[in-house]
């Protein structure tokens, strides 16, 4: 109406009253959705309606330039930022803390290993060259009957604890306030909204809150998928100088009055941006027909630190989550090595189909040459014995045959730093079945296969300061709109991992050594995780061996 015939503001208002029914009524479909299928797809038809809801708050504000509308915008674009993933972590919390007994905690644990060992079955047979439909109707009657169970004891766990349905279910975004709290003078926090015609973003600082709104077209995700591809490929220099500087233009200069003299940048990302790492963007244009070296551009990266988050209510409970002594291990580290000697990469042959077989290019090495046996990565060895000799008296590293699933599952609790050094494996078609890889057993008959599937990360005895996935594509996933990515960090961090250093595609195994064992040295100098992660790449940009973003640029940090 305002739009179209009565540019009468008290339409834009009523437009604006709507929207927030609108989204209390999602808020409480979504509580009332037991099945994180049905909530995906509540998500992705809600984006819509949350971008509307903040180009009415912004309309508004224009018009009367009364703050509590950006505010409005911002509460709006929080709610459609990883709800799932953080209503998870909150009934997770709220199991913890609201004096359930023992025994049923154990019960509801042991349900959820089954529910996720049933429906890792049943997405590996499906998948399967010949999917044998008896097998699946088995498994699914089986998964059916357990999810009945599960679901009866939640009902009862609701009713019994009203303590644990309180929190469960309380109000969970974060506001601008509580944000102005926690951040300090040297951070700020970007939050990106991408919408079909409009990029958000909100940028938040201990001396104010301001919202910038870019036009978006049709060039934006050529030019985000050109910048993405151009890590995939070494020899893509020109299309990376390109599409570098030109998307720094396009999202970060028309923010650099309000956040250029803050040291921290924390990037909320959305969309396809959930897949670029901003600290390889660049502050200048570099002709493409320049010969300067890859150790002479202008990376962002040698301005500023960067870390990422999902949401900024995640972030903010990042922030306040921490813990203060009592871990029995400063340091655990896995590498399955693979090597040919050990001979503990040989997959089974119903496992292969939940396996990428990569392709020899110039930007990756090869994760199974014949489709059957794990390739070897000689310096994850190596990485974690010179890790070790940083926190010397203080760690354990498990190697070859040792570095298996079942040691994984079972030395990782009340440790601070959790390590793994293997192959990561993505399948964003179905992203259950996206995993990683360890050291594979020699007898099919093994309490473990050797390999952590999606939904067993959920279900982890984990509550590690920094767990660190020195694996490929192991931050990376299936975008759900309204929702975010579908990695692997998600079901670590329900587990307890309180930040997550992971990789955003196929990264070299030297390379990855190097800045790993560099970025401890830093964390044990006293650094904090995003200042030493930073530390470790400008060492690799001052070499010209690994000065390329494709060897340093992967890795980035979820978390504080």
């Amino acid at each position: 109406m305002y739009r179209h015939q009565s540019r009468d503001l008290k339409d834009l208002e009523m437009s604006l009253s709507t929207y927030e029914l609108a989204s209390d009524l999602v808020q409480q479909m979504r509580n009332s959705y037991k099945e994180a299928g049905s909530k995906l797809f509540l998500a992705e038809k809600a984006a819509k309606i949350y971008e509307q809801a903040i180009q009415s708050a912004l309309r508004i504000y224009q018009l009367t330039e009364r703050a509590t509308y950006q505010l409005k915008a911002f509460d709006f674009a929080e709610k459609n930022k990883a709800a799932i993933l953080a209503q998870s972590l909150q009934d997770s919390h709220a199991k913890q803390f609201a004096g359930i007994l023992p025994t049923f905690l154990e019960k509801e644990k042991a349900l959820r290993k089954e529910l996720a060992l049933y429906e890792t079955e049943i997405q590996k047979e499906k998948q399967a060259e010949k999917p044998r439909e008896s097998k699946i109707g088995e498994l699914d009657s089986r998964y059916l009957k357990r999810k009945r169970d599960y679901d009866d004891l939640i009902a009862r766990f609701e009713k019994s604890y009203p303590k644990y349905f309180e929190l469960k279910y309380k109000t969970q975004a974060v506001s601008i306030t509580e944000l102005h709290k926690a951040i300090d003078q040297r951070t700020a926090v970007l939050e990106f909204f991408v919408g079909d015609s409009t990029i958000f973003v909100f940028t938040i600082t201990k001396e104010g809150f301001d919202v910038v709104t870019i036009p978006r077209d049709s060039s934006f995700t050529r030019l985000v998928a050109s910048f993405a591809a151009s890590f995939r490929n070494i020899s893509s220099k020109k299309t990376y100088l390109q599409s570098a500087s030109r998307l720094y233009q396009m999202l970060i200069q028309p923010l650099e009055s309000k956040i250029s003299n803050k040291q921290r940048w924390v990037i909320i990302p959305d969309g396809e941006l959930q897949q670029v790492p901003v600290e390889a963007l660049l502050v200048e244009t570099v002709s493409s027909k320049s010969d300067v070296s890859y150790q002479q551009l202008p990376y962002l990266i040698k301005q500023h630190e960067i870390s990422y988050h999902y949401s900024a209510t995640l972030w903010l409970q990042s922030q306040q989550d921490r813990k203060i002594g009592n871990y029995r291990n400063l340091f655990t580290g896995f590498a399955p090595v693979f090597s040919a000697e050990v001979n503990n990469g040989n997959l089974f042959w119903d496992d292969v189909t939940t396996f990428a077989v990569a392709r020899p290019d110039a930007s990756t090495y090869l994760v199974s040459r014949d489709g059957k046996t794990l390739d070897e990565l000689k310096y994850s060895e190596l990485e974690l014995e010179e890790i070790l000799r940083t926190f010397v008296y203080q760690g354990r590293a498990y190697l070859h045959q040792d570095a298996s699933e079942e040691n994984f599952k079972n030395n990782i609790k009340g440790c601070k730093f959790v390590h793994v050094a293997t192959h990561g494996f993505i399948n964003n078609e179905n992203p259950k079945l996206s995993n990683l890889a360890f050291s594979q057993p020699s007898d099919r008959k093994a309490g473990e296969d050797g390999i952590l599937y999606s939904a067993e990360t959920y279900n982890l005895d984990l509550d590690a300061d920094l767990l660190v996935l020195s694996a490929c594509q192991t931050g990376v996933g299936k975008i759900a709109k309204g929702e975010g990515l579908m990695a692997l960090t998600r079901g670590f961090f329900y587990s307890g991992a309180r930040n997550i250093i992971a990789s955003l595609w196929k990264v070299y195994d030297q390379h990855t050594s190097h800045l790993m064992v560099e970025m401890y040295r830093q964390i044990a100098e006293g650094k904090t995780y995003s200042s030493a992660l930073r530390e470790a790449k400008l060492k690799m940009i001052a070499s010209a061996e690994t000065a390329a973003p494709q060897s340093w640029a992967g890795f980035v940090l979820i978390g504080r």
